[in-house]
C-alpha cells in the first residue's frame, strides 16, 4: 500500500486537522493569520498528524475522533514551530521552495512566531483532556530541544560517533514521530503493550 492509499484512509479527518490548525492561528497579528493559510495550503505530507490518526484507528476511533483530531493538529503545529526555530538557527533562506520566515523578518520576530506556535500546540495537547498526552507532548518537546542543541554544538566536530548521530536524529525527528503515535494510540484506548509497539514502530520510521 503506497502513501496516498494510506492517507486516503483518514483523508476527511486530515481535513478536519487542517481546519483546526486554521482556527488556532486566528490572531490580531496579520502575519499569524497568513501563516495559518500558508501552513494548510503548503502541500506538506502531514506525516505526523497522520500517525496520530492511524495509531488510534484500530481502537476506539470514532468515539475518540475529536480528541484525535485535536492532538493531530497540536502535533503538526509543534512540528512547524520546530521548523521555524530550526530555520532561524541555521539561517536557512528557503524551505519547500519558498522563503523562510526568518528571511523576511527579524530574528526576534521569527522566534516569537515560533513561540506562539509552540504555545498553540501545547494548548491543543491540553485540550484533549488526557494527562498522559500532555506528558508525552512535554517530553517530546524536550527531546526536540535536545536534538537541536546537540546538532548546534556538535556541528563542526569531525569525530562524531554513530550513537551520537542516532541520538541527535532521534531528538530532532524520530521523537515527534514516536510521540505522535503514542498520543494517538493512548487516545484510541489501545492496550499498553500495543501503545509501546506502535511508539517503537513510529520511532523507527522517524529514524
Amino acid at each position: 500500500m503506497d502513501y496516498e492509499a494510506i492517507k486516503a484512509l483518514v483523508r476527511d479527518d486530515l481535513r478536519a486537522v487542517d481546519r483546526e490548525i486554521e482556527t488556532r492561528l486566528q490572531s490580531d497579528v496579520a502575519l499569524i493569520n497568513q501563516m495559518g493559510s500558508y501552513i494548510v495550503h503548503s502541500g506538506g505530507k502531514r506525516l505526523r498528524p497522520l500517525l496520530v490518526l492511524l495509531a488510534g484507528r484500530g481502537y476506539d476511533y470514532s468515539e475518540r475522533l475529536d480528541e484525535l483530531v485535536t492532538a493531530a493538529a497540536g502535533v503538526e503545529l509543534l512540528h512547524i514551530a520546530s521548523l521555524v526555530h530550526d530555520d532561524t538557527i541555521d539561517r536557512a533562506a528557503m524551505r519547500r521552495g519558498k522563503p523562510t520566515l526568518n528571511s523576511v523578518m527579524s530574528v526576534g520576530g521569527t522566534i516569537l512566531v515560533g513561540d506562539f506556535l509552540f504555545a498553540q500546540s501545547a494548548m491543543l495537547a491540553a485540550r484533549t483532556g488526557d494527562v498522559r498526552v500532555v506528558s508525552v507532548f512535554a517530553s517530546t518537546l524536550g527531546d526536540l530541544c535536545d536534538g537541536q542543541l546537540l546538532e548546534l554544538f556538535d556541528a563542526h566536530k569531525i569525530d562524531q560517533p554513530l550513537d551520537g548521530y542516532i541520538k541527535r536524529i532521534y531528538g530532532k525527528t524520530a521523537s515527534l514521530f514516536a510521540g505522535a503515535a503514542e498520543m494517538g494510540s493512548v487516545l484510541g484506548r489501545a492496550p499498553e503493550a500495543h501503545v509501546q509497539e506502535i511508539r517503537t514502530f513510529a520511532a523507527e520510521i522517524g529514524l
